[in-house]
């Protein structure tokens, strides 16, 4: 069973750093997939308050009793 080495204090061990996700060729991919996924998030979001803007003013409105209708 194999132990992992914890570096000594002040000790600096680019193998541990880049096994953790400190330091390497993959940080900027991580940082990529993490705004992608946030964007991702937010466009959902607007499709789905466009979406409910649009129910209500398009499709509410033809029904009577509606509230936009009471309005106009």
């Amino acid at each position: 069973m194999a132990v992992a080495r914890v570096p000594a204090e002040g000790e600096f061990d680019e193998g541990l750093a880049i096994g953790r996700g400190l330091d390497g060729p993959n940080d900027d991919m991580r940082v990529h997939a993490v705004r992608a996924r946030f964007l991702v998030s937010f466009v959902v979001l607007g499709l789905v308050i466009v979406n409910q803007l649009i129910f209500l003013t398009v499709i509410d409105a033809a029904e009577p009793g509606s509230i936009w209708t009471d309005i106009a």
